[in-house]
């Protein structure tokens, strides 16, 4: 019973040992491979997401300036400024 259970478990280990060997340098490279896949799509989202950063940046510079409240400030100022200025046309909307 000792020794049959004994000549189990060596087989198992032998054969595990086995198996190891043959398939060390599969699961290495499938180890390295995912390693790699994982550091290039994580340096690849940190570039995306600065490109981004940096376009919504520029957009915003771009375009604060085509606001609605804005325009609606700058018309209003520019009305103040030709209602008080001395032009022919300032006359005619002051009449």
């Amino acid at each position: 019973g000792n020794d049959q259970v004994h000549s189990w478990t060596l087989v198992t280990s032998q054969a595990l040992d086995t198996a190891w060997r043959v398939g060390k340098g599969s699961v290495t490279l499938a180890v390295s491979f995912l390693v790699g896949t994982l550091y290039y799509f994580r340096r690849l989202h940190l570039y995306l997401g600065h490109r981004l950063k940096r376009w919504i940046g520029y957009l915003q510079r771009r375009f604060k300036r085509n606001l609605s409240v804005e325009a609606e400030v700058d018309l209003l100022s520019y009305c103040a400024r030709e209602w008080k200025g001395e032009t022919p046309h300032a006359k005619l909307m002051r009449k």
